[in-house]
Parts: structure tokens; C-alpha cells; sequence
């Protein structure tokens, strides 16, 4: 029997969706191009579970290859909080089958009905996972050993689960794969992260993601009816049957931390104000159709959501509550649909719980629509591309709910200069009619324009203590003068582009952007300038009723980052590494590094003020300035940091680590082996090297050779003012000659 140890368990209200949203790419939830406010059709390609409401009519946009693309969602229950445990999968797939399809018709399961007579190729109808792969699991037998609890399967196929037990079809979607993770067939989807409350289970998930790790499957003979086993040893009693690898997806494991903190019963914020996210970098292939899910499972602690593998380990909590087995079914409690709960022994009364036992251990699910992962052309391979979209529809809160108002994602975008950022956005011309908002009614439009100033002094100061300039502010309402620098220092036909959507115009009135396209790509434009940017869409901002803006920051510097929870890991940036070690922090927490020129900070208070009388100059400084940030919570250990100099010493020279905090220039220890340093601290400030010469050796040095000096004059002296010693050596050495030949 096949056991599975990451069967995740959930006590679940009876009706009540629990839910997760794709904002960031667009999440479909089984929707495509519709004018309602409910999908027509829940089963057209995967069982999302979620409300009617949610989901995204269209939604493909392209993403360069090595790019940052931050995913959003939304999901109704907490995370990372007491009242439940949740973990989140993400992962894509992409196959040149992959499509969104034309009709809102789930895809045939029989190929007589497709054209063709091929559904692989009847781009009429939407598909993911393929029409091989759900045939075979509609012929693989099912896991035993999953727990399905009171649930009555209708079959014996891995399309029968707990969550599915009458084997419904959602497109090609396998109902089994589904609600398990890491699954043991094979499957085309690649896992991207697992976010967690058990971070230490991340060894586990990683080592059997199918990113690393083959799966086994038989291969039957065409001709074979019965349910194919899952097991080698059944595999190999089928005639002409044959037991298969099919390779892991050779590529690297799947990022694995902490969740992010959400309340429950909530589709909202988590800390900051800030929907819950990811930043993906997108990987290095070249494909025009891909596809994203996130998979949100949820579970009690009512019995081990990890250690319970079937019906019999968990038929009453009779241990759990410190009852004997007869007594708990007595009292009921067992685990079964809407129990009857006598918590008084003595008093005939109970307590009718709303438990739904197919809810037990649940999963939600939602996808993006199709998108395409191109090749970076003309773009440095060191340089970052950062993705600047837009989420939401048309419509005030409640109206779009569970999908969420227009916003910039990310809201604020941090970028170095001389990295990109690729501008994009998509929407729809079939919102519902009668939803709020600007220009013509059912229609998604977007634009950006720099803020005008307030009318009082202002300034955005970076870690560094070198102020930015700032354009704009989020507190007004009018768009800055496109006479005067406009949004990223662009030059004017950018700042038209991006007000007007230029290349989108198909004529008409363009006060609304009504005429212009639901589609908008800037492409990817390589940063120039610095400076804090406020911008906003001028057709999606209507005060007081719904906000459209967004800032961009943009540095001087280059800067790493990452989120890092208790499981440790590695910032490389330029010049060296950060590893933080497991058990560093008991939370996630997000570590950045910058990395500052003495040209960056020239004519600052920290060059003034702590540079300049310290005589760190471009002959003295062994390295840039190293600003490690400081995390929200309290480090347990300290981390490592291994950083390259810019020279190896010289002989005589040393070299001094020095930390500077509000001003205060402190040494730190640190080791060096030729041009490679390295220190452990905990602390956050400004780091920095400098070379020192080493005046001791010097001074050893000229020391000995005053002394040979001396002895060399000192010698010759004394031989110049005794001639008879030189001949007295000269009649040794002709008597040592003699003696030596003699013995010959």
C-alpha cells in the first residue's frame, strides 16, 4: 500500500468556500470573456472550488525570460495563524497544446466529439493537462491508503477522491493529482514554491518534488481494460506490462518557506497592507503557452494532518478527548458528516456540528490564463527585468468581489538603475454593464501619468542617507505637466505612450481611453535615472470612490533581496553572499543588501560626516559600501556574510572591517584569504573595508637591514685596521688546501 505523508486535514463549515484568488497574473477561476457576474461553466478546465464570482475574464500578457514577476493573491482563510494550517503550491506547465479556448464548453473526454476526432487539437475548447493524461488516470487505480473518511467513493479509479467521490470531471484535470502533494505519477507541472506552516518539512518537499525526483508508473499493453496498478509488484503480474522511470524535470527544487500571515474569513491584506505574494523569477525557456495554479490547502489540528493515511487510523478522537472507544461513539465523538456531540456525559443534549467530512483536508485551486515566457534581446544578462502590471476589474468593491479594484502590481516598484522594468498590462471589453467606473460602461482601460507636487517641501530619503529626488505625491489628484520631467525621466514620446496608449489607438475619443485597446505593452525599458515617482491612472481614479496609483523608486545603487524564513538560506549579490542559517529567525522576514560606490554617496552627510575624516577614499577603501537592512524581528544566531575585495593586500598592508551606524564608525572581526573576506554579525548598518599599511612590518624590515648594515661596515673596519688577520686567514685556508690534497 502506497502511504502518502502529506495528507493535510480540515474541519470545514458545510457550504462555505474557502477560496483563493489569482489577482497577479489573472486568475480565469474557470471564466473566460464572460458579461456576468457568475462563470457560466465551473467545470471547463480544473475544479477550482471557489466562489461563481471570482476570476478574471482575460488575462495573457508575456514575461521575459529571467524576469521578476510578482504573483498575487487572495484566499478567505488564515495562514501562518493559530486558527488553521495551510500550505500553498505553486507550480506552471507549458505545452504547445496549452490554450484558453474559444467557447465556454468543458473540453470532450471522448475523442468522437472533438474535430478531428482529436481533442488534443480542437482549439475550441479550453485545455491544460492533455487528453492522454486524463485518460490514463480515469484507468489508474486509486491510492488506498488516502484518507477518505466517511466519504463513499463511487469507484475504484484515481478520479474517484474524498473531495471528488463521484468522480466528476473538470477538463482534464486528474481529481487525484489534484488533492495531493507531492503526487506520485508523472505529471508536466513544475513546482515553483511550497509555502508553508511546517518550514520543517521543506527538506521533504523538496526531495520529492518532481523537480529532482523520477516517478514510476506500469505501462500496460493497448489493448488492456482493467485499472492500472500503482505498485511494481501488481505492475509486473500483467502480461507484457512493464514497470517505467519517467525522469524528474531535471531541474532545480522548489523554493520552500514560510506563508505569509492571513486572517481567516477574510479575503484581504496580510501584514503591511499588502496581498499575500510571491516574486517568481520566471525561468530561462522560450515558450509561447504556459500556464500557472496555485493550489491552497487547508487543515485542523483535530488528529495529525501529516501521519493519517486512511479511514480506520481517525474513526473517533476517543484518545484525543481521554475516552474509550465505546464512550466516544456513544457521545459521538466520531468522525463523521454533521456529528451529534454530547459534551455533558450526564445531560441528554447535544450539539448538531456543520462538519463536512469531504472538506476534511481541502483544497482550493485557481489558475492563470495562458502566457508566453520570451527570450531577453538586447538586455545586459546581469541586469533585472522587473514586471509592472495591472490587477482588478471594472467596478467598486463590492461589485467585482471576490476580484479586487484596479491597482499597480507591485504597488511599489524598487529598481536599480540599469535594470529594466517591462511595463504591461491586459483587460476585458465584457465587465458587467452596470458596474461603476469611469468611460464606457463594461470596459477594462489603464494609464500612467506622474502625480503633480504638493504644495509643501517634501523629501524621500534612502537608507544610505542620500536623499532622492521626488516627483509627484499620493495625496493629489492631478496629473504633473508633460512640459516639465515626467514619469522616470522618459523622454516624451514615452510619456505620450503611456498617457494616451498611443499604440493602442484605434481612433475616436481618447479622454477616456475608450477607443484605445484592452491590451498595453511598453515593453521593457532599461532605467536611466533616480528619483521616487507617484503616478497614477487617470481614467480609474475617482476620488473619494476608488484609487489607482502607484510609486516607483528608483536607486542609484544595486541592491539583492529575499525573503528568508526559519529554514536559512543564501542572498548572492555582486560582490559576495549572505547565508542566514536555519534557525535565525522564527518567522519570514525580508533581508536586502545594497551596495553603494563612493561616487554613490559623494557630497551626502555619510561622506561628509564619516568617509571624509576617516580617510576612506578610492586608494584606502578595500570595497564598497555594504548597507545590510534591518529585519522587523529578532535574529537568534548571526549570519555570514563572504565578500570580494577589490584587490588582494599587499605585502605590507592589512586590512580593518568597519561598521557604520548613525554616524558611528565601529571595527568588526573578519577573516581574509587573498581578495575573498568574511564576517559573521547580526546586526544591520553599513559595512566597509579598508585597506591599512602595515608600518610594523615596515619598520621590522628596514630595522634588519640596518643592522646587516651595521655588521657588514662593522666587519670591514675591523679588517681594515688589522691587515695580519686577513693574512692569517689566507696561510689557513693554503694549509687546509695542502692537507685535503695529501689525503687524495
Amino acid at each position: 500500500m502506497i502511504h502518502i505523508s502529506n495528507i493535510i486535514l480540515i474541519l470545514a463549515v458545510k457550504y462555505v468556500h474557502s477560496d483563493i484568488y489569482f489577482h497577479n497574473p489573472r486568475g480565469s477561476n474557470n471564466r473566460l470573456d464572460e458579461q456576468g457576474r457568475e462563470r457560466n461553466n465551473a467545470n471547463r478546465m480544473f475544479n477550482s472550488q471557489n466562489n461563481n464570482r471570482g476570476g478574471y475574464n482575460v488575462g495573457y500578457m508575456y514575461y521575459h525570460a529571467g524576469s521578476t514577476l510578482r504573483l498575487e493573491w487572495t484566499n478567505q482563510h488564515s495562514c501562518f495563524s493559530p486558527n488553521a494550517n495551510c500550505d500553498f503550491i505553486i507550480q506552471y506547465m507549458c505545452d504547445d497544446k496549452i490554450r484558453d479556448g474559444s467557447n465556454l464548453n468543458t473540453i470532450p473526454d471522448v475523442e468522437t466529439r472533438c474535430e478531428n476526432k482529436n481533442c488534443n487539437t480542437d482549439f475550441r475548447f479550453g485545455m491544460n493537462e492533455d487528453f492522454e493524461y486524463y485518460s490514463n488516470c480515469k484507468q489508474r487505480k486509486r491510492n488506498k491508503g488516502l484518507f477518505t473518511a466517511d466519504q463513499k467513493l463511487r469507484g475504484e479509479a484515481a478520479i474517484f477522491t474524498r473531495q471528488n467521490p463521484n468522480g466528476n470531471r473538470y477538463a482534464y484535470e486528474c481529481p487525484e493529482e489534484r488533492d495531493y502533494y507531492p503526487y506520485w505519477n508523472p505529471t508536466k507541472w513544475i513546482d515553483i514554491a511550497i509555502l508553508t506552516n511546517y518550514p520543517k518539512r521543506c527538506a521533504y518537499f523538496e526531495q520529492n518534488s518532481e523537480n529532482l525526483k523520477s516517478r514510476f508508473y506500469c505501462q500496460v499493453p493497448k489493448n488492456f481494460k482493467n485499472l492500472i496498478p500503482i505498485t511494481k509488484t501488481e505492475c509486473l503480474k500483467i502480461l507484457n506490462a512493464e514497470w517505467k522511470e519517467s525522469t524528474s524535470h531535471n531541474t532545480s527544487a522548489p523554493i520552500c518557506r514560510e506563508t505569509q500571515f492571513t486572517r481567516d474569513n477574510h479575503l484581504g491584506n496580510t501584514y503591511d497592507g499588502q496581498t499575500p505574494f510571491f516574486n517568481w523569477k520566471v525561468p530561462s525557456i522560450n515558450h509561447d503557452k504556459c500556464v500557472l495554479r496555485i493550489r491552497y490547502n487547508i487543515s485542523t489540528n483535530d488528529y495529525d494532518p501529516h501521519q493519517t493515511f486512511n479511514q480506520e487510523d481517525s474513526k473517533n478522537f476517543s484518545k484525543k478527548y481521554g475516552l474509550n472507544e465505546q464512550e466516544a461513539n456513544k457521545r459521538g465523538y466520531i468522525f463523521e458528516t454533521n456529528p451529534k456531540v454530547k459534551i455533558f456525559p450526564n445531560i441528554d443534549f447535544s450539539l448538531k456540528l456543520a462538519v463536512n467530512t469531504a472538506q476534511y483536508g481541502r483544497v482550493f485551486q485557481d489558475r492563470s490564463h495562458v502566457f508566453s515566457i520570451k527570450p531577453r534581446v538586447n538586455m545586459e544578462a546581469d541586469k533585472k527585468i522587473l514586471n509592472l502590471n495591472v490587477r482588478g476589474k471594472r467596478g467598486n468593491i463590492v461589485q467585482v468581489y471576490p476580484a479586487v479594484e484596479y491597482d499597480f502590481v507591485p504597488n511599489t516598484l524598487e529598481i536599480s538603475k540599469n535594470d529594466y522594468v517591462h511595463i504591461q498590462w491586459t483587460g476585458s471589453n465584457k465587465n458587467p454593464l452596470n458596474n461603476d467606473g469611469q468611460g464606457l460602461p463594461g470596459t477594462d482601460r489603464s494609464n500612467i501619468v506622474l502625480l503633480t507636487n504638493k504644495t509643501f517641501d517634501t523629501q524621500f530619503v534612502n537608507s544610505f542617507y542620500a536623499p532622492l529626488t521626488t516627483n509627484g505625491d499620493l495625496r493629489v489628484n492631478y496629473p504633473f505637466s508633460l512640459e516639465k520631467n515626467g514619469f522616470m525621466k522618459l523622454d516624451d514620446q514615452d510619456l505620450i505612450k503611456l498617457a494616451f496608449l498611443r499604440d493602442n489607438q484605434i481612433g475616436g475619443s481618447l479622454d477616456e481611453l475608450d477607443d484605445a485597446g484592452t491590451y498595453f505593452d511598453f515593453g521593457a525599458k532599461k532605467v536611466t535615472s533616480s528619483g521616487v515617482f507617484h503616478y497614477m491612472s487617470t481614467r480609474n481614479n475617482n476620488f473619494s470612490n476608488r484609487d489607482q496609483k502607484g510609486l516607483v523608486v528608483l536607486y542609484d545603487n544595486e541592491f539583492f533581496d529575499d525573503f528568508i524564513g526559519w529554514n536559512g538560506g543564501v542572498i548572492d549579490f555582486r560582490v559576495g553572499k549572505m547565508s542566514i542559517p536555519e534557525g535565525t529567525i522564527n518567522q519570514l522576514e525580508h533581508f536586502r543588501v545594497d551596495i553603494k560606490s563612493l561616487e554613490n554617496v559623494n557630497q551626502t552627510e555619510l561622506h561628509a560626516k564619516v568617509l571624509m575624516p576617516n580617510n576612506f577614499d578610492k586608494s584606502t577603501m578595500a570595497s564598497d559600501l555594504i548597507l545590510i537592512r534591518k529585519t522587523k524581528g529578532i535574529l537568534q544566531k548571526p549570519f555570514k556574510i563572504n565578500l570580494k575585495l577589490k584587490r588582494a593586500l599587499d605585502i605590507m598592508e592589512s586590512h580593518d572591517l568597519y561598521r557604520i551606524n548613525n554616524e558611528l564608525l565601529t571595527k568588526v572581526d573578519s577573516k581574509i584569504n587573498d581578495d575573498n573576506l568574511e564576517f559573521e554579525t547580526n546586526q544591520s548598518g553599513i559595512y566597509v573595508v579598508k585597506y591599512e599599511k602595515n608600518y610594523a612590518i615596515l619598520i621590522a624590515v628596514l630595522v634588519t637591514i640596518g643592522v646587516l648594515v651595521i655588521i657588514i661596515l662593522a666587519a670591514s673596519f675591523l679588517l681594515y685596521k688589522n691587515p695580519s688577520v686577513i693574512k692569517n686567514l689566507r696561510h689557513r685556508t693554503n694549509n687546509l688546501k695542502r692537507s685535503m690534497n695529501n689525503q687524495l
